[in-house]
C-alpha cells in the first residue's frame, strides 16, 4: 500500500517535469532566450495551474520573463485559470452623466 503511495507522487512529480519541460521547449523554439534562472524557476514549479498557465501564456509572450510579469494577471474559477477582459475605455459623459454620442460617432 505504501509502496503505491509513492508511485503515485513519482508519476505525479514526473507529469509536472513534463509540463515544465514543455514550456521551457515552446519558449526555446519560439526562439526566446531563457536564462538560467527562468529555466529554474519553470522546472522548479510543483503547482499544475501555475504550469497549466504557463502553458498556455508561453505561445504568447514576447519574452520569458513575461510568465512572470505584472501584466499577466489571472482569475481562478471552476473551469480554471482565464484572463480578465480587457476594459473598454470610458467615454466622456454630458452633463446628464450620460455618454456624449457626438463624440462617439466622431471617433
Amino acid at each position: 500500500m505504501a509502496q503505491e503511495k509513492y508511485e503515485y507522487q513519482r508519476l505525479y512529480m514526473q507529469k509536472l517535469r513534463e509540463k515544465a519541460g514543455t514550456v521551457l521547449h515552446i519558449l526555446e523554439t519560439s526562439g526566446l532566450p531563457v536564462s538560467n534562472d527562468i529555466r529554474e524557476r519553470i522546472l522548479g514549479c510543483q503547482d499544475p495551474i501555475i504550469l497549466d498557465t504557463w502553458l498556455v501564456e508561453a505561445f504568447h509572450v514576447e519574452s520569458a520573463e513575461e510568465l512572470f510579469g505584472p501584466g499577466q494577471v489571472w482569475t481562478y474559477g471552476p473551469t480554471g485559470p482565464s484572463r480578465p477582459k480587457p476594459q473598454k475605455p470610458e467615454l466622456a459623459g454630458g452633463a446628464d452623466g450620460q455618454p456624449d454620442l457626438r463624440e462617439r460617432r466622431a471617433r
